[in-house]
């Protein structure tokens, strides 16, 4: 199986990377598809999931970024208990599920929500999609191994701060907050592209945490950087387990990854 790379590699910043497989599927029910990056690939996945219809690839400027796939019964309910245990919104009635893997603080999640998300949202509100994620905190961790625990510490509070909006305010204010999260995230994203400095990488994690402290001061987030280091590591090692179970490649794993699938 032939192996496309992206990678990204800031010096006191931030590692972000996926590796996309290329390869087919097998047609037949209980069709999914697996998307990584940054990439409109994801909005044609639920097309072709929306009308039945299984492709082995979904390519995108060169690159297979969605590998489309037949899963069992067994797994498809598999990800429907996922789908019922995370943060979700829309309507439990819709064609299609996007299950989305993030990081609050992953550029690529930030970027792909700043171009693309708009049209998620419409698909949302016409029922198209029932859209749930779940935390995979593939970037923070490498601000804490680069030794920056400070904004370590802001992005998992960011996540934790999401969970509580999501349980105290319900689905709209939860994905209100995430673009407002993504927003401020991109904002310094676009900074460094245009001009180099690094140090607006250092700073958008910094101002997602107080967006979250200001906007929902009952969410604010008091954790030491040990407990918090413990929900990553879990919340690592849950995505392992479920990648596992899914049949999703381990060179596939980065953020943002999406499984799309017929609800």
């Amino acid at each position: 199986m032939a192996v496309v790379a992206v990678a990204v590699a800031v010096t006191g910043g931030v590692l972000a990377y996926f590796l996309i497989p290329r390869g087919g599927g097998p047609q037949g029910p209980g069709i999914a598809y697996f998307c990584a990056g940054f990439s409109p690939a994801p909005l044609q996945a639920i097309q072709l999931v929306e009308s039945g219809r299984l492709q082995s690839s979904i390519a995108y400027q060169g690159q297979t970024l969605c590998v489309g796939t037949r899963l069992s019964q067994q797994q498809i309910q598999y990800l429907r208990n996922l789908t019922s245990a995370s943060p979700a919104v829309g309507s439990s009635d819709a064609k299609v599920v996007v299950l989305e893997y993030l990081d609050p603080t992953c550029p690529y999640c930030a970027l792909f929500d700043a171009q693309y998300g708009a049209v998620l949202d419409q698909y949302i509100r016409n029922g198209t999609v029932l859209y749930a994620v779940r935390y995979f905190p593939t970037h923070v961790m490498g601000y804490l191994q680069q030794g920056q625990p400070q904004q370590f510490d802001a992005g998992v509070g960011t996540w934790l701060g999401l969970m509580c909006i999501y349980n105290r305010n319900g689905s709209a204010a939860f994905l209100e907050s995430l673009h407002a999260v993504y927003a401020i995230a991109a904002s310094y994203i676009v900074n460094y592209l245009q001009t180099g400095n690094a140090t607006a990488l250092n700073v958008y994690p910094l101002r997602e945490i107080s967006y979250i402290g200001s906007a929902y001061p009952q969410c604010a987030v008091n954790a030491s950087t040990s407990q918090l280091e413990e929900t990553a590591q879990s919340a690592i090692n849950a995505v392992s387990a479920e990648a596992e179970a899914l049949g999703i490649p381990n060179d596939m794993l980065g953020t943002p990854l999406f499984v799309i699938y017929g609800g």
